[in-house]
């Protein structure tokens, strides 16, 4: 197998990973809407939004938390 074939293949199992944890936070997202919409609260909070953000990307660098905060 060549280098190029092995690393495609991480990609792949990363992807993997990523479709499933993903697939989990629409799912839990989901409830919390939910229960926001069932006590009349708003649904979007940006301080929340803002503390998410800033969890996801911290200890990495600009460029890969660049990266991060336009797909999330």
């Amino acid at each position: 197998m060549s280098k190029l074939e092995v690393l495609r293949r991480i990609i792949d199992e990363c992807d993997a990973a990523l479709k499933d944890a993903l697939v989990k936070r629409f799912d839990i997202s989901h409830q919390v809407a939910e229960e926001k919409s069932a006590d009349n609260s708003p649904i979007f909070d940006p301080n929340r939004e803002k503390f998410i953000i800033s969890n996801v990307t911290a200890g990495l660098d600009s460029d890969n938390a660049g990266r991060l905060t336009t797909i999330w």
